[in-house]
This record gives C-alpha cells, sequence and structure tokens, in this order.
C-alpha cells in the first residue's frame, strides 16, 4: 500500500466505523426495550392470572414469581444500555484513534528518517561537488600549463630550428 492512501483509508475507516456502531447501538437498544416491554407483559399477565385465580396456593406463587419478575423488570429497567454501549464505543474509538496515531507516527518517523537520509546525502553530494570544482580548477590550471609548456618548446625548437639554419649558411 503507498503511503499517500493511508491516510485517506484511515479517515474513510474511523466514519464507517462510527456508522457501524451506531446501528449496533440501535439494534441494542431496541433489543433493550423489547425484553423491557416482554417482562412487564408477563408481569401484568402474571398478575391477571393471580387476581382471576381463586386457589390461595397457587396465588402464592403467582405472587412469588410476579415479585420476582417485578424485581427482575425494576433492575433491568434501571440497567442502562445506552450509557454501556456509549462507553464502549468511546473505549473502542479511543483504542482505533491510537492505532492510527502509532500508524501516522510510524508514518511522520519514516518521513524524518528519509529526510535525514536525504540531508545526509544532499551534504555528501555538495562535498563532492566542491570536490569536483577543486578538481576541475586543477585540472585546468594543469592542462594550462601543459599547454605553455607546449608553447615554450615550440618555440624552443623554432629557435633551435633556426639558430641550425643560421649554423648551416
Amino acid at each position: 500500500m503507498k503511503i499517500e492512501g493511508i491516510i485517506p483509508d484511515i479517515l474513510e475507516g474511523i466514519s464507517d466505523l462510527y456508522i457501524a456502531i451506531n446501528d449496533v447501538k440501535s439494534h441494542i437498544s431496541d433489543r433493550n426495550s423489547s425484553i423491557c416491554n416482554n417482562l412487564k407483559t408477563n408481569n401484568s399477565a402474571l398478575s391477571q392470572i393471580h387476581s382471576s385465580n381463586n386457589d390461595n396456593s397457587f396465588g402464592n406463587k403467582l405472587n412469588e414469581q410476579s415479585a420476582i419478575i417485578q424485581e427482575l423488570t425494576d433492575k433491568y429497567s434501571k440497567f442502562n444500555m445506552d450509557e454501556i454501549i456509549e462507553t464502549k464505543m468511546k473505549q473502542a474509538v479511543n483504542i482505533i484513534k491510537e492505532d492510527y496515531k502509532k500508524i501516522l507516527n510510524d508514518i511522520a518517523n519514516s518521513f524524518t528518517e528519509v529526510k535525514t537520509y536525504t540531508n545526509a546525502f544532499k551534504k555528501h553530494f555538495d562535498t563532492s561537488q566542491q570536490e569536483v570544482s577543486k578538481l576541475t580548477m586543477k585540472l585546468n590550471q594543469v592542462t594550462s600549463d601543459n599547454t605553455r609548456q607546449t608553447e615554450l618548446w615550440e618555440e624552443l625548437t623554432h629557435k633551435e630550428d633556426m639558430y641550425k639554419i643560421e649554423v648551416i649558411n
């Protein structure tokens, strides 16, 4: 995966995650309401059965069951699923944010490392360029000296030839 594609993928992933979490939260909240309603309906049905029943022992059992169901209904009604879901969602999002933050820090560190290597390479390249410039100047000087020596040699050879011509004459 190219680095350029990571950041948009991360941002898109966070958005998708929020949508999915909200869908789950909505579903669980609906189930929570449904369970509470079922408990209340069952409790109400048991109460109606109890009131229509004349048998005391059966009525006592129904009263006990009704009390237990009422207790469960009360406890379950106080059990705030939305808060629990919200807390878990925040924890999950924070974990994901930390993971993405680590990924982004790793990317930033990689860029810093590349920048460090690039700066070192540039410094080495600049030093090499300076050396090349110095060597070019020396080469030009040597070439100039060689040219001058060649000119002097030609001049000397010419004078020698002239001297030989005079001596021969």
